[in-house]
């Protein structure tokens, strides 16, 4: 990969005009500095914003034979040390965002070395590190080894604390080449960061567009304002959302939301299905613009399988979320979904018990979630198996009647659950959302719904009796959700069971 990088003269880094046969010197020079600090299978934890600087510690820990494990900035003290805790890492990288876990983990981790990525400071840094090692030396005796762990990519922890998933370097490359076939990126893509480098999605889609050749514009984190400021300015063509972004990227009424953006080519969406609400939108802000939407998780190093979205969703009970790209096995036993191919996880960091509940011995993963394959290949998403609402002997897949009760008009966005119940053992639940201008109330004024009236709609748009929720809850704040936009069900469900 670092060789196909050297051989370009394009702009690497829009956000510093850096070309790519630097940005290339520079993590070679990283990469032999390393070799005198981090042995074989060490591990090298960052936790920084985005950045090139980001990056290039990401490319050049591998290259050095060191394990790259990437924290997320949005958490806790707590949370980060556990993080140390599990993969015990020779080096912490940090950044101004991070630098208050400094000085405490340094108290409680003395053998630990902490490298800063800002210029000004006086401490050990990556450019200390270069010098000393020769930076424009390029050559670098690299061991191929497809199978060893690259990366260590914590889960979003939708359920409990964060697992370490351990991923190959064969896992990294067979993922990119997925999104090069799939999605078609190419050497003339300018790709938005709009994912933080902490997470399996992000991490993901910038390996292809290294291996791609694309040029790059590093956004800090994200923010609505920045990514418009930047479609506006850098003729962005590619980038990757989650459904809340892209929701606030086409939010109406907010400065800028009117605005088209003709250079966008491909948009890849992942974490949740796209709402067939705002397909209209994307098309008229993004006229050019193919969209994807992709199934995946850590475990998989991503995407599973990919569905280009022309203009409208596909109906049915659950998500149509596409087909696999041709390295990647899908298959459905006892309604579950699996996966197999180099794109699997190696296991969980340092827990071979919860390693073994998911990952059989010919390879075959459990994802955790209920589907179904259609007779063109297709493959449905009915939900997590944790996500399945048994009342009365029946199985009830909450994404289902989220998705009628999201064709409501008044309703913005829905959680179901379900709530503990000594007869049925669980009842369907659903906490909603109004969008601006509704109202909760019983009224015959037409901007008002009530939980009768969302009741009425579900009988309505064909749901069986069982499957309509005998509790209806209007929320005003905002669900509370993970780091990549999904919801904490578990929150939401421990909110119902206090009613």
């Amino acid at each position: 990969m670092l060789r196909a990088m050297a051989s370009s003269r394009k702009i690497f880094s829009l956000s510093s005009g850096i070309s790519r046969a630097d940005f290339f010197r520079r993590v070679a020079a990283l990469s032999k500095g390393l070799r005198g600090l981090v042995q074989y299978g060490e591990r090298v934890a960052i936790a920084a914003l985005t950045s090139e600087y980001y990056l290039e510690w990401m490319l050049a820990v591998p290259c050095a034979g060191g394990i790259v494990a990437p924290l997320n900035y949005r958490w806790s003290f707590d949370e980060a040390n556990a993080a140390i805790q599990l993969v015990r890492p020779a080096i912490l990288v940090l950044d101004e965002q991070c630098r208050h876990w400094g000085e405490p983990l340094s108290e409680l981790y003395p053998w630990m070395m902490q490298v800063f990525l800002e210029e000004d400071c006086e401490t050990l840094r990556g450019e200390s590190i270069m010098r000393c090692n020769g930076e424009t030396e390029t050559n670098l005796d690299l061991c191929f080894a497809p199978n060893n762990i690259a990366l260590i990519c914590f889960t979003s922890g939708t359920t409990g604390t964060p697992k370490g998933v351990s991923l190959t370097h064969r896992a990294l490359v067979a993922q990119s080449l997925a999104k090069l076939a799939i999605v078609g990126y190419s050497s003339m893509d300018v790709y938005l960061h709009t994912a933080p480098l902490c997470h399996i999605g992000g991490i993901s889609s910038v390996l292809a567009m290294v291996m791609a050749g694309s040029q790059q514009l590093f956004l800090p984190k994200f923010e609505t304002s920045a990514v418009r400021q930047a479609l506006k300015d850098y003729n962005i063509s590619t980038m990757i959302v989650v459904p809340t972004i892209l929701r606030d990227i086409l939010e109406p009424g907010k400065s800028g939301s009117d605005q088209v953006f003709p250079s966008m080519l491909t948009i890849l969406n992942g974490g949740g299905s796209v709402p067939s609400r705002l397909l209209p939108a994307v098309k008229k802000t993004f006229p050019n613009a193919r969209l994807f939407s992709a199934y995946g998780m850590t475990e998989a190093c991503s995407s599973m399988t990919f569905l280009r979205l022309d203009g409208h969703v596909p109906l049915g009970v659950g998500s149509c979320v596409g087909k696999p790209p041709p390295h990647v096995q899908v298959g459905i036993k006892d309604g579950r979904i699996f996966t197999r191919g180099p794109h699997v996880m190696h296991g969980y960091w340092g827990q071979t018990i919860e390693t073994a509940g998911v990952l059989q011995q010919d390879g075959w993963l459990d994802t955790g979630d209920i589907g179904k394959i259609d007779k063109a290949g297709n493959l449905w998403l009915l939900g997590r198996a944790k996500d399945v609402v048994k009342t009365g002997g029946e199985n009830v897949y909450a994404s289902e009647v989220e998705m009628v009760l999201s064709q409501h008009p008044s309703v913005s966005s829905v959680a179901v659950v379900g709530v503990p119940e000594s007869r049925l053992s669980e009842i369907v639940a659903a906490v909603v959302r109004l969008h601006d201008g509704w109202t909760w109330s019983i009224s015959e004024h037409p901007m008002t719904v009530s939980e009768s009236d969302l009741r009425l709609h579900c009988s309505k748009q064909g749901l069986s009796r069982y499957k309509i929720p005998k509790l209806i809850v209007q929320r005003q704040d905002p669900f509370p959700v993970t780091s990549t936009g999904k919801v904490r069900k578990d929150m939401i469900k421990a909110g119902l069971s206090k009613l």
